[in-house]
């Protein structure tokens, strides 16, 4: 009797790979990936096996995978690949327009909480920025503004929104009375800066306006003036005011002989 023993051992042989993650985060191979080459001996029935088949977040960098072949003789042997995982991925950005009123003071800020709209990234976001975050009163209507979005691994990416601003608050008009002369013509005019005592507004470019401003001879005595201050988004105040209109100039006298 011959009894056929076969001591040779199958030899393993790894390549190392490198993966990318996918938008859940996870990456997974099979022994396949990683074989470089391995040969059997004349038992050509073997199972292969890895120590790590699945890679997530956690694993980003170089992993060592231990690549091991087992044949049906028991015989066994293995070798080590380097798996290198990478998250390359930029981050889903999310925006959302919002509306902003100016205060007292003319000005309007906005934050990365009120721009995102649910941005997210599957292995984790480092930090979020605004290309401006701050308004005043040569900024009312719309203004775009970048949302940019940056993950833990360096990867970022950015979305557009829209920022409205608006003016609702309205101008603080002050009235000052004022006496006016007639001239030889009996005429007398005003603008609207002689009745402001100060109006004012948060945003500086209003226009002002008064109901009356021409005087004659049937408007001698006190007369009710209406003083309107609007800023531009069309919010306005007024007041009232007294002009008092005297006519003092003499009549002019004018004699013929007889």
């Amino acid at each position: 009797m011959v009894t056929v023993v076969n001591n040779n051992v199958p030899v393993a042989a790894c390549q190392n790979i490198t993966l990318q993650l996918d938008s859940n985060g996870l990456a997974t191979i099979t022994a396949a990936d990683l074989d470089g080459g391995s040969t059997l001996t004349c038992f050509q029935q073997a199972t292969i096996e890895l120590d790590q088949y699945t890679f997530d977040c956690n694993d980003i960098g170089v992993n060592e995978v231990a690549f091991t072949i087992t044949e049906t003789n028991g015989l066994t042997t293995s070798c080590i690949a380097l798996v290198t995982v990478e998250d390359t991925l930029a981050p889903t950005v999310v925006c959302q327009d919002i509306i902003v009123t100016l205060d007292q003071d003319g000005l309007a800020s906005v934050s990365v909480a009120d721009i995102n709209g649910g941005s997210f990234d599957a292995c984790g976001i480092a930090g979020m920025s605004l290309d401006i975050d701050t308004f005043d009163c040569s900024m009312i209507g719309t203004n775009p503004i970048i949302l940019s979005v940056t993950d833990v691994n360096g990867n970022s990416s950015a979305c557009q929104a829209t920022v409205t601003v608006v003016d609702a608050i309205y101008p603080t008009a002050l009235c000052q009375s004022i006496t006016l002369i007639l001239d030889e013509n009996g005429l007398a005019t005003i603008t609207p800066d002689d009745l402001d005592q100060g109006s004012s507004d948060n945003c500086s470019n209003v226009t002002a306006s008064v109901s009356i401003d021409t005087f004659d001879c049937s408007n001698v005595g006190q007369n009710n003036v209406v003083f309107t201050i609007t800023d531009m988004q069309g919010n306005a105040s007024s007041c009232n005011a007294i002009v008092t209109i005297l006519d003092t100039t003499a009549p002019t006298m004018s004699c013929q002989d007889n």
